[in-house]
């Protein structure tokens, strides 16, 4: 945390996950029912609030502060959908998320496997489940569901936010202390992740 201040926290896959309901039957169905209605919960918030910029950066303090207090990372999870579906709006949290290399892979993961699994998984539902299952399948509509950590990272990387570039030289910064690791999965992110080692090239499309 900015305080310098350090949380342990339990993660897994499934915890991670926990909020996108494809958690069964490892995680009971009331903590995965619960974490959904947290995720939609704090996103109708954001909505309300119309920008409001007091109020969302509130709700930021809020959502740091719970993160701070637990022990699962499975309200991270959660709370992180704020960040994907905002990033502009919520980087003070985004920032806290993005010092764990783990919490990124996990992200990663439900980003780029479980979001393509969900709507099988949620046609398996028994008919005694129909009404979850239908809201579930229309969160698959969220444009945000297939954005990860990772490519809010290299979205913080890309669009210059302020003249200093604030948010561009923190992301380096985190990049190389993840490329201090002899981890080969680490040193894969590092290249997918950092556009210091990318080529970018430009184009036009059909609108100009």
């Amino acid at each position: 945390f900015p305080t310098g201040e350090k949380v342990e926290q339990s993660i897994s896959q499934a915890v991670w996950s926990m909020h996108r309901g494809v958690a069964g039957p490892v995680v009971p169905y009331l903590l995965q029912s619960t974490h959904m209605a947290l995720e939609r919960y704090v996103l109708e918030l954001h909505d309300g609030a119309k920008g409001d910029a007091e109020f969302l950066y509130r709700l930021e303090d809020i959502a740091i502060d719970a993160i701070r207090r637990t022990r699962s990372a499975s309200i991270a999870g959660a709370l992180t959908s704020l960040v994907l579906a905002h990033p502009n709006d919520y980087y003070r949290l985004a920032d806290i998320l993005l010092t764990s290399r783990k919490m990124i892979q996990a992200d990663h993961e439900r980003g780029c496997v479980w979001e393509c699994q969900c709507k099988s998984l949620y046609d398996l539902c028994p008919n005694s489940e129909i009404l979850q299952a239908n809201e579930r399948k229309a969160t698959l509509q969220d444009k945000f569901r297939c954005e990860t950590l990772e490519s809010v990272m290299l979205r913080y990387q890309v669009e210059l936010d302020s003249p200093d570039h604030k948010r561009r030289m923190r992301m380096f910064a985190l990049l190389d202390e993840y490329g201090k690791s002899e981890d080969e999965g680490d040193q894969f992110f590092v290249r997918r992740a950092d556009i210091r080692k990318q080529r970018i090239v430009q184009s036009v499309d059909e609108n100009g």
